[in-house]
């Protein structure tokens, strides 16, 4: 396309300056449509960043959510745990007291048989 310029250049008619004129033009269409490419791309390439913050930010947050609620579960399962032990030691209290009191009455009645 530049060798056509240069050839209409040193030709000096009206009609190669209309040929440049136009050649012009369509360079700078071209020039338009390659920016406009990438302009595109750019754009497609700052919403893609745009997604990929929005999408960071999303996963950074479930994970924050994460570690929060296994936090809390574990809180809640330690506290289970301390009221089953509680609760057990009660049991096993209770039990002892039973057995004590059923060995210490068969001792009663075995003493006086």
């Amino acid at each position: 396309m530049l060798s056509i310029i240069i050839i209409l250049l040193t030709e000096r008619s009206s009609l190669g300056s209309v040929c440049i004129n136009s050649a012009v033009r369509e360079e700078k269409r071209q020039q338009t449509f390659i920016g406009d490419i990438i302009y595109k791309v750019f754009w497609v390439a700052k919403v893609g960043q745009i997604f990929r913050a929005i999408l960071s930010a999303f996963i950074y947050t479930c994970l924050k959510l994460e570690k929060i609620f296994e936090s809390k579960s574990h809180k809640i399962a330690s506290k289970l745990k301390a009221k089953i032990k509680k609760e057990n030691f009660k049991i096993k209290k209770k039990t002892k007291y039973i057995q004590s009191k059923f060995f210490l009455n068969c001792t009663i009645v075995f003493n006086f048989s």
